[in-house]
């Protein structure tokens, strides 16, 4: 059905109605909320926070524990394309870890380091301020997105990480948005979007 020329209809009632655009959506992902439609044991997912289409679904996903930035979009070329390592979307995070982590570590990490499903891409890290505690923090930034990658590469080099934040994902901060806030790109964004993965001019 091409919804410009086509009209389906049953006994004269419209049976189509499909949204004149695609939906794009930032959110700053809480604590403790899951990135999935629904869970079986009632915990919060991210979608109870959302008013967005049923088929707008999350870019990658970020662990329970893990807050920052999250892209919703129903534009699954887009979503594909950002998600896969070839096409290099970036995904820079802070990490909260146990000790204080020297140049020996850091330069691990920026090598890649060996994990069971394979040694990880260059990333870019470097130490940042401790935390008021006296907490370590680094910033690394990934141009890939396997399962617990961050927790997996610190914990490899001897800093388990205590909290983690994506700080933004392709291009988009989180700016004002406080946790479990969320807004909709603006058109230039989304034309950002698309050019960093090779789906506009």
């Amino acid at each position: 059905v091409d919804p410009a020329r086509d009209r389906v209809e049953l006994d004269g009632q419209g049976l189509v109605a499909l949204p004149s655009g695609q939906e794009y959506v930032l959110l700053h992902k809480r604590r403790d909320s899951l990135v999935t439609r629904s869970d079986e044991r009632g915990r919060r997912t991210v979608y109870d926070e959302l008013d967005v289409r049923p088929s707008t679904v999350a870019v990658g996903r970020l662990d329970r524990d893990t807050t920052g930035a999250l892209l919703l979009t129903d534009d699954g070329e887009l979503a594909y394309r950002l998600m896969h390592p070839s096409y290099g979307a970036e995904k820079r995070y802070v990490a909260v870890v146990h000790g204080h982590p020297g140049e020996t570590s850091l330069d691990r990490l920026r090598r890649g380091v060996e994990l069971e499903d394979g040694i990880t891409a260059p990333a870019r890290v470097q130490r940042l301020s401790d935390t008021v505690d006296g907490r370590g923090r680094i910033e690394l930034v990934l141009k890939e997105g396997r399962k617990h990658q961050v927790k997996r590469m610190c914990l490899a080099v001897g800093h388990r990480v205590v909290s983690l934040r994506r700080e933004s994902f392709a291009g988009l901060v989180l700016g004002d948005l406080r946790a479990g806030q969320w807004r909709r790109l603006r058109g230039p964004e989304v034309t950002r979007l698309q050019r960093s993965v090779g789906l506009a001019r």
